[in-house]
């Protein structure tokens, strides 16, 4: 499979990606700090740098090609108790 995972340099999205790979699937993904580079890179992932809240900076030419499956995992916001 050629997936594309957003969040690939998260704690969950770290995992599915290496599991992916180490299976032989084509993975690349979106983060979003320019130090979590290096994560991706261990594990043989292609990344494309940028938010999921601006979409605008993912010019065609860096957008993947040729996907079979995009994963989004959402985490909740956290709620903090009020007094």
């Amino acid at each position: 499979m050629n997936v594309f995972i957003v969040g690939v340099a998260g704690a969950t999205g770290s995992r599915v990606a290496r599991l992916l790979a180490d299976r032989g699937d084509v993975v690349s993904g979106l983060y979003r700090r320019p130090e979590q580079k290096a994560t991706i890179i261990k594990y043989g992932v292609a990344g494309i740098l940028g938010d999921i809240s601006d979409m605008s900076g993912l010019s065609s030419h860096r957008r993947p090609q040729g996907l079979t499956s995009w994963y989004l995992q959402q985490v909740p916001e956290p709620r903090i108790p009020t007094r």
